[in-house]
């Protein structure tokens, strides 16, 4: 399994990224915070509805330097088209599995929307509207591109530059963005626009850009999941091996020229009155879901011929001395059990034994089964051994981030 993206993969990037700098200013990557998904830095009360998600998306618009644009939250059900109406708004809705949306700016009102089925997993949420801000943020810099893929490749780069890179990518491998220059959505049915190796890349890059010491990049690593720490420390290594010159590429200023970081003080605090005040502390941040909720996993089918035929063959071998002895036919003994081992056989080839790839899971899925009733992961093929889940995960991968 690839541990970083390839050289031309990490050169566009860089590219991307530098392109992105050059056009709203390289600050923001050398200077924001770097979200992390705790009370400390989203301490409104959070609630699952349209309330929460408009809390949320105020939040994140001040991260990202737009506090002075409201947010309109819409609601939907289930799989439904969004269709707009000549005036940008939405007039319908197909989702199909989205988090949330956006769909534009009205009047300096951002439109949002987000599905109620999944308002109950708050940092799948909170990952979705970080993406859907960072399109804000891209409208409002116009810095869009026509091609509707590609874009979407771009906002999740630019949730880096924002400082939503944490959640984003631990988010790569649980979500995936759809839509176009009107309408964007988060889904979390497969994986990301970015692969978690690429917004892993982008992390060290941050990293490395801003000088951190070593303890602060595994400080910074602590804050991923397994997978993507280890892609965030091979690309640190990568970057600091590879890369000498990366601040003049990225065409950041000396750092005795960097700008103070923000006010935390007032980025930090709560929201107004009319948005609910501080989340309580008995309040839970996040809510229980299966190891790879969310995650492309596969099942193995394992026919049972040879635990069959050896059951059948103790049974036959039980049970033919009896019949040979009543019969007087001592080759009965051998024609019985024989048969016995080629029956199971036969029998056995026809029932599977179907289970989950993860080793920590290997929970049978029945035929046809999409999610995995002991991983809540997503159910994406069938392999022949544990060993080849991982990089038939990065194959899945490899073929959204390049198509």
């Amino acid at each position: 399994m690839a541990m970083i993206p390839t050289p031309e993969e990490r050169g566009w990037l860089i590219d991307e990224l530098a392109t992105l700098m050059a056009a709203v200013g390289w600050e923001r990557l050398m200077s924001a915070p770097i979200l992390e998904p705790t009370p400390e830095w989203f301490p409104d009360r959070w609630s699952a509805d349209a309330g929460g998600v408009r809390r949320l998306a105020r939040r994140l618009l001040r991260y990202a330097g737009l506090e002075r644009l409201g947010v309109q939250v819409s609601l939907f059900h289930g799989d439904r088209d969004v269709v707009l109406d000549s005036y940008g708004r939405p007039a319908g809705e197909r989702h199909h599995g989205a988090a949330a949306w956006f769909a534009g700016i009205e009047d300096g009102v951002c439109s949002f929307g987000a599905e109620v089925g999944q308002l109950g997993d708050p940092l799948g949420v909170t990952a979705a509207m970080a993406h859907e801000v960072a399109h804000v943020f891209r409208r409002v810099h116009a810095v869009e591109v026509e091609d509707r893929e590609v874009e979407e490749r771009l906002t999740d780069l630019t949730t880096v530059l924002l400082g939503f890179g944490v959640l984003t990518t631990n988010a790569s491998s649980r979500h995936r963005s759809a839509g176009g220059i009107g309408v964007h959505s988060w889904s979390h049915q497969s994986l990301g626009y970015l692969p978690p190796q690429a917004l892993s890349f982008l992390l060290a890059v941050q990293a490395r850009a801003r000088g951190l010491a070593d303890e602060q990049q595994r400080a910074l690593g602590r804050l991923l999941e397994a997978n993507q720490r280890g892609f965030f420390e091979h690309a640190c290594r990568c970057v600091e091996r590879e890369l000498p010159d990366l601040a003049t590429r990225l065409g950041v200023s000396a750092s005795a020229t960097w700008p103070e970081g923000p006010d935390l003080r007032h980025l930090c605090a709560p929201l107004g009155e009319d948005e609910g005040n501080a989340l309580p502390a008995e309040a839970p941040v996040l809510v229980h879901r299966g190891v790879n909720f969310g995650r492309p996993v596969f099942r193995i089918e394992r026919r049972r011929t040879l635990r069959y035929a050896g059951l059948a063959a103790l049974a036959s071998l039980a049970v033919a001395p009896v019949l040979g002895a009543l019969s007087g036919l001592s080759t009965l003994i051998y024609v019985v059990a024989a048969a016995g081992v080629v029956t199971a056989g036969l029998a056995g080839r026809r029932v599977c034994a179907d289970f989950c790839a993860d080793p920590d899971c290997k929970a049978l899925l029945a035929p046809g089964l999409e999610c995995c009733p002991g991983c809540e992961g997503t159910v994406a093929g069938t392999i022949k051994h544990p060993d080849q889940r991982l990089d038939a995960a990065e194959a899945i991968a490899r073929r959204r981030y390049l198509s």
